[in-house]
């Protein structure tokens, strides 16, 4: 594959944007970003998608997926309180704690306005951190992370409480609902 994808964070307030970003000034402490470059001419690569993703506060982006359509996900944590959030987020508030995991999910032909197709915080009153990801590659997102939160919002959880501190989790979410 000639098309590689990148995810971490930066502090950096000039840090290159490119393509339909949906943000593309820094947002605080540190910022998550996501980027795409194309190596299909040898030797030189081109940036073709670049976005910081954060609020205010510090963002880290740990996990990245790439569905073969071209959908990219990030997951990490987040320390902002107004993180961006889409409408359609399973959880659209800082849950509390020290941080909470993030999941956010890009489609980079889309214009900028509408790039970001799906971003939410994940966690409660604990320390969540959102380390991978994997696609099945129709809009559902496997998130794995860590929880010391006692009240997570549960589905036909195979383990319904937290055990220790901190738990593991896994979570599927469609990001295109």
């Amino acid at each position: 594959n000639e098309v590689v994808h990148a995810t971490g964070y930066t502090t950096s307030d000039n840090f290159p944007t490119a393509g339909n970003a949906p943000q593309t000034r820094f947002g605080g402490i540190a910022d998550a970003f996501v980027a795409r470059i194309d190596h299909t001419i040898p030797g030189r690569g081109q940036l073709k998608f670049s976005t910081y993703w954060g609020g205010a506060g510090t963002d880290i982006a740990y996990g990245l997926a790439v569905e073969t359509g071209g959908r990219v996900h990030i997951t990490g944590y987040t320390y902002s309180f107004e993180f961006p959030v889409t409408s359609n987020a399973l959880q659209s508030r800082f849950g509390g704690g020290a941080h909470d995991a993030f999941l956010a999910s890009f489609n980079p032909a889309l214009p900028a306005s509408e790039a970001a197709i799906y971003s939410s915080y994940w966690g409660g009153e604990g320390v969540e951190l959102g380390s991978a990801l994997a696609t099945d590659n129709n809009c559902n997102v496997h998130a794995t992370g860590t929880t010391s939160d006692t009240r997570m919002q549960l589905q036909g959880a195979f383990q319904p409480s937290n055990n220790g501190l901190p738990d593991a989790y896994m979570a599927t979410i469609n990001v295109c609902q």
